[in-house]
């Protein structure tokens, strides 16, 4: 994944070389809190209540490339939520079972891979303010696992989840240093859903550096008749991007 991202990226900038060009690359810090329900060939198990799933606070990257109107945007973060606790109830995961007072370590862990892409399409000024609306596609690449151990049972789950969305962009630009940023996109499939909420407050206080600060929420809702992934992540984040125009 990370290769294909790279690629679109390189074949963007060669084939657009008429428009002027953006680039900004940096990291970001994001303080995560998770939430929800998973199943795998057992019982709902509450990642909280049964596991004692924390939060987590990873660091990952970012890199954006602007050509006029078009935005191309690609995020890489790995994410590991670990927790321990003594089991109140029984339960099963993967066909084993785990029984009551049985000690156990438990771990959510992804790597996630996103890239989108949105068009300035409406662009007009309100109150002497810039406002800017784009609709986007994104798509986001999860791989997953959770595991759970205990003295007897070591078992685990994975799940690689291809996941596009539909959705928007909203930008409020008050003077050239300070823009707040909303967006919104998911997609909703057979009973099955993903959604993601954004809010972003960016200063800029040189022209060659972005500072973001921002509230980033996912809800993922996936079923069958042997697998649950019901969860909420979410959480603030800080991102500083250094730009470069040519």
């Amino acid at each position: 994944m990370k290769k294909i991202f790279l690629t679109i990226f390189i074949a963007l900038f060669f084939a657009t070389y008429s428009y002027a060009i953006e680039i900004s690359v940096g990291p970001n810090y994001q303080d995560l809190d998770l939430s929800g329900k998973i199943k795998s060939n057992g019982t709902e198990i509450d990642i909280e209540d049964h596991l004692g799933i924390g939060d987590d606070e990873p660091m990952g990257m970012n890199a954006r490339l602007k050509l006029g109107r078009h935005n191309l945007i690609l995020d890489l973060v790995s994410v590991d939520f670990s927790g321990a606790k003594t089991l109140t109830e029984e339960i099963e995961f993967e066909g084993q079972t785990y029984a009551v007072n049985t000690d156990v370590e438990s771990k959510l862990e992804y790597d996630l891979y996103e890239a989108q892409y949105h068009y300035d399409l409406f662009k007009f000024n309100l109150a002497g303010w810039g406002v800017c609306v784009s609709p986007l596609l994104k798509v986001s690449y999860y791989e997953l696992s959770a595991s759970i151990k205990s003295g007897v049972n070591d078992e685990s789950y994975s799940e690689a989840l291809p996941l596009p969305s539909v959705g928007a962009v909203g930008q409020i630009n008050a003077t050239k240093y300070l823009s707040l940023l909303a967006q919104i996109n998911g997609i909703d499939y057979s009973g099955d859903s993903y959604m993601e909420y954004r809010t972003v407050l960016r200063v800029k206080p040189f022209a060659y550096l972005n500072i973001d600060v921002g509230y980033k929420a996912t809800e993922f809702d996936y079923s069958d008749s042997d697998e649950l992934l019901d969860l909420d992540i979410e959480g603030p984040f800080f991102q500083c991007s250094f730009v470069y125009s040519f």
